[in-house]
């Protein structure tokens, strides 16, 4: 392809230079030397290399019948030039000769819109481009030019065929200037085009005003005309005359002003003349040139505000489809590429881990130049092999016309370029990456595509054995499963389908019952779900939020019976990282406290520190706000996962439950080691004020032991079972 385009161009180069340029060099040199016979000659050899080129060109590219009109209409016009010169007739005042030229004219017109039509307007909303100027610019150009030369006996006057040529050179020369201008892609042939009608209009204008004044100037006129012509050859031969050139649509708001404009100046250029009086030659070209600079000087700076306003809504819709920190498109630009994907594509989904912990333990600043870093290796990895998105915090996404088994090996190219170490500052960054691939096929929805390689990243990353995972058969069984729990959760939600049972807390000191942590259970065709089982599903849909909003009303009003009929027990509520991230959850909690008339102390919020990590700055504001109307926050799990001890500090945490996994190994052989931590554990948070809660207490023994090391609380099949509220609350 790429030889193909430097030997076309090579051919254009060769005819410009052996044939154009000598043409227009002997059409200068006849105006100069004023030899008409001489331009006139040259007018009859330029319009036929003109025809004949584009014809050649139409053959050559299998485009005949698009270009045929245009090159019937240049030999015509060599044809005319011909019985012009051997006419005993002045052809500036020969009627028949100048309605045959506007003929010719009319036909070159037609093939300049059929070739436009082919290649630089195919959108059928960028029809009024070639649909205003045809109708607009000849009524006022023709019009405003009849005016002038108000002296026309008749119609069959051969001037109004000359006007009428100029205004049908001028509408197509607005017509192409139009399509110059708004096409995506630069093409010179269409500039070569607009430049010959550029100097064919200059050309009519002159002969039509050297005509009235009475100063005809067919040397002139005819030297503009060999130019005109050499142009229109050059159009034809240059490799751009095949290329087609799509409207960009934010530039065709912008062509119906322009037409406006350009026809505006040609009017005030026409009439100009008419004013002030005597139609001496000096003033009304003085006249004419300070109306034109004039009107173009309003509409320059009228077609200066239009483009800013262009550049601003450009650069609105390039933020809104860009992420703003790697410049890489956003899930918002993805979208659009795969509503309008047609073809069969590869899609790999990569998922980075460990970003957030950057930015918690070193900074944002430090995050945010991980990320961008991140982002320069995937591209680098990438390349020309496909394109890049990021579409999450620690996610991004390639589309790629790759099959799945070439994509899956990019995909591990992508995991050891990401998961190498590298430094920032003084911090040294370690990350790990996950790939999943999926694969359109016949039928299949681009969207969908995506999520099936999210999917597979999913997988790969709960495996760990696989760090790039290809969506499968099995997957998609997997993705159907998640599909009907998440109906089946929706469903469960409307119909209300769960119920809360309650376990025990009990203090170490007294053997009361402090608290129940309400655990949610789903009745589900007779059987009853664990959230082990659904958790996941329910953050990934969303509906999380709806259940969780479900589960405090339903703990709060239960716990409120409890109050009323005199027990004093607090209830321990589960909170999502997605409940977390709501601003308004303080809000909300403090009108489901008044509406159960429970008190702020007998609630406890209940959260991992995975919940936490999600969003720390928002996760600090929440908790305070919960915690300045009374609530206390709970911090489930302690001991594993991504615990930190600066969260003990930076969280207004009330209680801590050490995690069971440390807690039941008490009772093994080497245990001592455990009791260490633990009682490591319960002392730190005894000196901030943090009361403990020992999960997994399941004898006699482990209370004991919990006990002695100094827990506040302890919880555990050993001080009672999950149960619904009459026969937990009976107890």
């Amino acid at each position: 392809m790429e030889n193909t385009t430097m030997r076309n161009q090579g051919w254009f180069s060769a005819f410009a230079l052996l044939v154009l340029v000598p043409l227009v060099g002997i059409a200068v040199f006849a105006q100069v030397m004023d030899n008409d016979p001489l331009a006139e000659a040259l007018a009859v050899i330029t319009s036929a290399v003109a025809g004949s080129a584009v014809l050649i060109a139409g053959i050559r590219l299998g485009e005949s019948a698009v270009v045929t009109p245009l090159a019937v209409g240049l030999l015509s016009t060599a044809v005319i030039q011909t019985i012009d010169h051997y006419s005993p007739h002045d052809s500036v005042t020969t009627p028949a000769l100048e309605v045959a030229v506007l003929c010719a004219h009319s036909i070159v017109a037609f093939g300049v819109m059929r070739w436009l039509r082919a290649h630089g307007l195919s959108d059928q909303r960028s029809w009024p481009l070639l649909l205003l100027p045809v109708v607009f610019v000849p009524l006022v150009w023709g019009g405003s030019m009849l005016w002038l030369g108000a002296g026309v006996a008749h119609l069959h006057d051969p001037r109004v065929a000359a006007v009428l040529c100029v205004s049908v050179d001028a509408a197509i020369l607005v017509t192409v200037m139009q399509v110059s201008l708004v096409t995506a892609r630069h093409n010179r042939a269409f500039n070569f085009m607009c430049y010959g009608f550029a100097v064919n209009v200059a050309a009519g204008v002159a002969l039509v005003m050297g005509a009235w004044g009475g100063h005809p100037m067919p040397t002139l006129y005819r030297s503009l005309v060999v130019i005109a012509l050499a142009l229109f050859a050059a159009a034809a031969v240059h490799p751009d005359f095949a290329r087609h050139a799509p409207p960009d649509a934010m530039q065709v708001r912008r062509g119906a002003y322009q037409v406006v404009e350009i026809a505006t100046v040609g009017v005030a250029v026409a009439i100009a003349p008419g004013f002030g009086g005597a139609r001496g030659e000096l003033g009304a070209t003085l006249r004419m040139l300070v109306v034109a600079g004039l009107v173009a000087l309003i509409l320059t700076r009228t077609d200066r505000a239009l483009r800013d306003l262009e550049r601003e809504a450009a650069a609105a819709r390039y933020d809104g489809t860009h992420d703003a920190l790697t410049g890489l498109p956003n899930r918002t630009r993805l979208a659009e590429v795969m509503a309008a994907e047609k073809n069969s594509r590869s899609v790999l989904y990569l998922g980075v881990d460990g970003l957030r912990t950057v930015a918690d333990s070193f900074g944002r600043g430090v995050g945010d130049r991980a990320l961008v870093e991140v982002a320069r290796r995937v591209q680098q990895v990438v390349g020309s092999q496909g394109s890049t998105y990021r579409v999450g915090g620690e996610d991004f996404v390639i589309v790629t016309d790759m099959r799945a088994a070439v994509a899956a090996a990019l995909g591990e190219h992508l995991v050891t370029s990401v998961s190498e170490p590298f430094r920032i500052g003084d911090a040294r960054i370690a990350l790990t990456a996950h790939v999943g691939v999926g694969q359109a096929s016949d039928g299949t929805v681009p969207v969908d595509v995506v999520r099936e390689a999210d999917a597979a990243m999913q997988s790969a990353r709960a495996d760990g054995a696989q760090p790039v995972v290809v969506f499968d058969e099995r997957l998609r069984a997997e993705a159907l499963d998640r599909l009907e729990l998440t109906a089946g959760l929706r469903e469960a939600v409307a119909n209300g389908s769960f119920e809360l049972n309650y376990q025990p807390i009990v203090s170490n000191t007294t053997g009361r019952v402090v608290a129940y942590e309400a655990l949610l259970r789903w009745h589900r065709e007779g059987d009853v779900v664990n959230p082990e089982e659904f958790m996941e599903v329910a953050e990934s849909s969303g509906l999380i939020v709806e259940i969780g909003d479900w589960v405090l009303d339903a703990a709060l009003s239960e716990i409120g019976r409890h109050r009323r009929s005199g027990g004093r027990s607090a209830v321990s509520v589960n909170l999502s990282a997605r409940q977390l991230q709501d601003p308004g959850l303080a809000e909300r909690v403090d009108r489901a406290l008044a509406r159960h008339g429970v008190p702020p102390s007998a609630l406890w919020i209940e959260l991992t520190e995975t919940a936490l990590i999600a969003d720390t700055d928002n996760a600090a504001r929440v908790l305070s706000d919960l915690a300045d109307l009374g609530v206390r926050v709970s911090l489930d799990d302690f001991g594993v996962g991504y615990s930190a001890l600066n969260h003990l500090s930076q969280f207004p945490i009330s209680v801590v439950k050490i995690d069971k996994s440390f807690v039941r190994a008490l009772g093994d052989d080497d245990g001592y080691k455990r009791q260490v931590v633990v009682s490591a554990i319960v002392a730190m948070c005894r000196s901030l004020g943090i009361e403990t809660v020992a999960e997994g207490i399941e004898d006699a023994s482990l209370a004991t032991r919990v006990r002695d090391l100094g827990c506040t609380y302890s919880q555990g099949w050993f001080h009672g079972r999950p149960e619904p509220f009459t026969a937990a609350f009976a107890g």
